[in-house]
This record gives C-alpha cells, sequence and structure tokens, in this order.
C-alpha cells in the first residue's frame, strides 16, 4: 500500500481550474467544479491526492489493462523510449512497434 502523500491538493486543483482543459466536461463548469486528482497507483488501484484508494476501472477501459507499477512494463517503457517514445500515426506513418504488434490486435478485436 502507498502511504507517501505529500500533495497539496487544493493548489493542484487551482492550477487545474486555471490551465487544463478537460474535452468530456461542461466546460462552462469547469472552474466552479473540484477536479479528483489521481496522484499514484499500484496494481490495479489508483489513489487521490489525498489517499483515497480506488479501484482503476476507467484506466482499464482504454490504457493501463495490464495494471500499475508493473516493473517489467516500466523496463519495456523505458527500452522504447530511449529508442523512439512516440510518433503519430496520422496519415500513412507506422513504427516498428506499431507494426510488429498489428498481427497481436486481430486477434483481440474478434474476441470484442
Amino acid at each position: 500500500m502507498l502511504t507517501n502523500f505529500k500533495y497539496d491538493t487544493a493548489d493542484l486543483r487551482e492550477q487545474d481550474r486555471e490551465h487544463i482543459i478537460h474535452p468530456w466536461i461542461d466546460l462552462g463548469t469547469a472552474k466552479t467544479r473540484e477536479p479528483m486528482v489521481i496522484a499514484e497507483s499500484e496494481g490495479a488501484h489508483i489513489y487521490d491526492s489525498e489517499g483515497h484508494k480506488m479501484l482503476d476501472g476507467i484506466g482499464g477501459m482504454w490504457c493501463v489493462n495490464i495494471g500499475h507499477a508493473r516493473e517489467e512494463m516500466a523496463q519495456a517503457i523505458a527500452d522504447q523510449v530511449r529508442r523512439l517514445c512516440y510518433y503519430s500515426p496520422f496519415g500513412l506513418i507506422s513504427t516498428p512497434p506499431r507494426s510488429s504488434s498489428a498481427p497481436g490486435w486481430r486477434n483481440t478485436r474478434r474476441a470484442i
């Protein structure tokens, strides 16, 4: 369990309201609402800046279905970032990791 929560939640919320655009909310209410500040993670759980532990249901839907803080993934990501961290798939552009992973995606799409 994580226990090192030294975050100034009020300041983080204020900075968020002043500088971040959240495209999936009513932007007219953005400055009057308090954003939830997700600060840390471990396994299938996330922790807000005040230490509340929650199941990460949203991350698993889109991009963190492997869980958080996994050393083998951190190493694989670090190795890739040293070569090329990201390049847009816009137009007809690919990268070796994207192309070499594509055959495996075909099987997962059938299961969805």
